[in-house]
């Protein structure tokens, strides 16, 4: 692999394992205090770094310029959706179903544009059909989980619909993040990404139902995933600066089987065989379609 290449693959490195560390964390603080106030305080902690470095560098970038921060408006906003949508699966689920469901977001973006009139290559076709299958056996491991309690009884439709959910938003937020960050200065667009999170789950916020009390003996752990989070999601947007940063979308997407291995690992939960092969084939999927369009 050429220096061109290897960077942006150990961006996406990066992103993967700092986002299987923060799943992990936030598996924890949503079934403790809310998928709502994990995914507030994740991204008010991102904000708050970005804005420290910021300020001790380049300065705060001017959002007066409308057309150039409507893009990091979009992508935070569908980011901070995805993250919650993904917690809400953590908080009733299991680590290995929701992760790698939300992992495959890469062959969203094939459907949208077959739907917008193009015609992927036949290795394209392959590898939305590898993602579709193995999301299929994926889900059909959530009965295991029941019987094992992993996933509560009569959840598992609810478990496949927010993880699916989640990666809709994750295709829209890292493809909008990329696309604003290769234009502009990757650090300055995540910051006003990040502004545009913050706003979002403030907003649901105020929905009584979602607010629940955070005590402060787990606002540490959320500085901890406030950290994580903004590395991992600077790394993605500042691979769109570079050539051919679907590289880094393939290696970032692996954080699926990270926090599928942790979930096995640690919290025991019960991956066989056949869910392992969904889960490598989603993976193998997204690798097919990312590098190959």
């Amino acid at each position: 692999m050429s220096v061109s290449l290897a960077t942006p693959a150990l961006l996406g490195l990066a992103a993967a394992l700092t986002w299987g560390l923060h799943d992990f964390i936030g598996r924890f603080l949503s079934r403790a205090i809310g998928q709502a106030n994990t995914t507030f305080g994740v991204m008010l902690g991102g904000l708050a770094i970005l804005t420290l470095v910021l300020l001790s560098g380049a300065g705060l970038p001017d959002l007066s310029t409308g057309r150039s921060t409507m893009l990091p408006l979009v992508a935070g906003a569908a980011y901070a959706t995805a993250t919650l949508l993904l917690f809400t699966g953590y908080r009733i689920g299991s680590m290995s179903v929701v992760s790698p469901l939300a992992g495959s977001y890469p062959a969203l973006n094939v459907a949208f544009n077959v739907a917008l009139g193009s015609r992927p290559a036949l290795l394209d076709w392959a590898g939305m059909a590898a993602v579709f299958a193995g999301s299929l056996i994926v889900a059909l491991a959530t009965g295991e989980h029941e019987k094992s309690g992993h996933i509560g009884e009569g959840l598992s439709g609810r478990v496949i619909a927010v993880s699916l959910a989640a990666a809709l938003c994750f295709a829209i937020g890292i493809g909008a993040g990329q696309v604003a960050a290769a234009g502009a200065d990757a650090l300055q667009a995540t910051w006003i990404a990040r502004i545009a999170a913050v706003v979002t789950v403030a907003g649901l916020l105020a929905v009584p139902r979602l607010r629940t009390p955070a005590p402060l003996r787990w606002w540490p752990a959320v500085a901890t995933m406030g950290l994580l989070d903004t590395t991992a999601m600077l790394c993605v947007f500042k691979a769109g600066q570079m050539p051919q940063p679907e590289i880094a979308t393939v290696t970032g997407a692996s954080f699926a089987g990270v926090v599928g291995l942790l979930g096995w690992i640690v919290l025991k939960e019960p991956v066989g065989a056949l869910q392992w092969s969904g889960i490598g084939l989603i993976m193998a999927g997204v690798a097919v379609l990312t590098v190959g369009g």
